[in-house]
């Protein structure tokens, strides 16, 4: 298991942070890294804070579970 637990404070964005959208089979999507490839974003929301409180952790992982999927819709 990959998870990796840091914070990036970049100005503007660059290849490590370009991201692709991937369909799932039960609807959602994965966010996979475009410059890193088998890694996607995951949100951790186990505390069931989520929100605007900004409880949870944002890292990514090698594998797509429960937490690296997202519904996504256009607004």
């Amino acid at each position: 298991m990959v998870s990796l637990t840091w914070r990036n404070f970049r100005y503007g964005n660059d290849q490590w942070e370009k991201f692709r959208f991937e369909p799932q089979s039960d609807g959602s999507k994965a966010i996979a890294s475009v410059h890193f490839p088998g890694v996607y974003l995951r949100l951790d929301n186990s505390t069931g804070g989520g929100g605007v409180s900004g409880s949870g952790a944002v890292n990514c992982q090698n594998y797509i579970g429960p937490y690296e999927k997202f519904l996504i819709h256009e607004i």
